[in-house]
């Protein structure tokens, strides 16, 4: 009976931790929405002084306001971001057991703590994502439990990580680049890097907002 409680815990829904991932996903996508246009502004301000063409100090310090808000609101939108979605895939991987999956490669803590771990950060995460995904698919009708693990990948999981995953590498040459703020050329090929990976963003969490909804509304249907 000790071991009941961690293997058969009842199927519990996760609607609310998924309304709250995709609402802040949605913010996010609206900021960095803002940070592109901000980026291309930031470019066209770049290009005028590589040209030898003089700017005021209002339209230097709007920039860097600008830019400065941007980092502050990313932040925090951010911080909150993870800590939904995080929550979201961990209730998604305890309620696979509920669901009738066994033999299971990840443990909730674990398809929440590889996101931290260096350098694992970059697979296990995609396969937590994935494993969860495969076994919540409703049309699999398996009293063995393992049947769901011949359920190919699908195809949207491999872009939105992907899109992620370049985004990652983006923001860190980028912020190379940002360091040699006496060198005009890398600074604003560093805005251009963050201005792909602005949009690489949008479309990463568009692509998230749908793996959260299909995820959950697969594990409602399989229980139900």
């Amino acid at each position: 009976m000790a071991n009941k409680s961690k293997t058969e815990r009842p199927f519990e829904s996760g609607q609310l931790r998924a309304r709250w991932a995709i609402i802040f996903l949605a913010i996010g996508m609206m900021l960095n929405a803002f940070a592109t246009v901000a980026d291309w502004l930031q470019i066209n301000l770049l290009n005028r002084i590589a040209r030898g063409q003089s700017i005021t100090y209002l339209e230097e310090t709007a920039n860097d306001d600008r830019q400065a808000l941007i980092l502050t609101l990313h932040f925090w939108v951010y911080v909150i971001l993870v800590v939904f979605v995080l929550m979201w895939i961990h209730r998604a991987n305890r309620n696979l057991p509920a669901l009738g999956a066994q033999d299971l490669r990840f443990t909730p803590r674990w398809a929440v703590g590889w996101f931290f771990i260096p350098f694992m950060s970059f697979v296990r995460p995609f396969q937590a994502v994935a494993e969860i995904c495969k076994a919540s698919d409703p049309d699999i009708d398996d009293p063995t439990g393992v049947r769901w693990k011949a359920k190919p990948v699908p195809s949207i999981l491999g872009f939105w990580w992907a899109a992620w995953i370049s985004v990652g590498l983006l923001v860190c040459f980028s912020n190379v680049l940002f360091r040699r703020s006496n060198d005009l050329a890398a600074f604003l090929t560093g805005t251009w890097l963050t201005l792909v990976a602005d949009i690489l963003n949008i479309v990463a969490a568009a692509l998230l907002i749908i793996i959260i909804r299909t995820i959950t509304a697969w594990q409602q249907d399989k229980f139900d």
